[in-house]
């Protein structure tokens, strides 16, 4: 709750109608935010200042800034009967929803 409350600032009517689904992918979308934020701080504040105050002979990029942000390459994999069943899951519960019998999971 102090995610939706806070930092997505839903009120209570919007949190009440979200389905598990658009939850997720409003915390994803405030996720990748955030991301793209830091590198942009990083890439035209950050990695200037110490490179151009410092003289560091090995100057500082933003990939060794933040590190975590660009991931060592390989992304989660998910088999296709996965994929498969989460969107079955994510249509059946926009379904529910929009006839207003949406399955609370909490």
């Amino acid at each position: 709750m102090p995610i939706c409350y806070g930092v997505l600032n839903l009120t209570g009517d919007e949190i009440g109608r979200l389905t598990p689904y658009e939850l997720n992918m409003r915390i994803g979308g405030y996720e990748e935010r955030m991301k793209r934020r830091r590198i942009f701080y990083a890439n035209f504040v950050t990695a200037p200042i110490i490179n151009a105050a410092g003289h560091p002979k090995h100057p500082v990029t933003v990939k060794k800034l933040l590190p975590d942000d660009f991931g060592n390459g390989s992304p989660v994999k998910v088999s296709q009967e996965q994929a498969d069943s989460l969107r079955k899951f994510a249509e059946e519960q926009e379904r529910r929803r929009q006839n207003g019998t949406a399955q609370n999971t909490d």
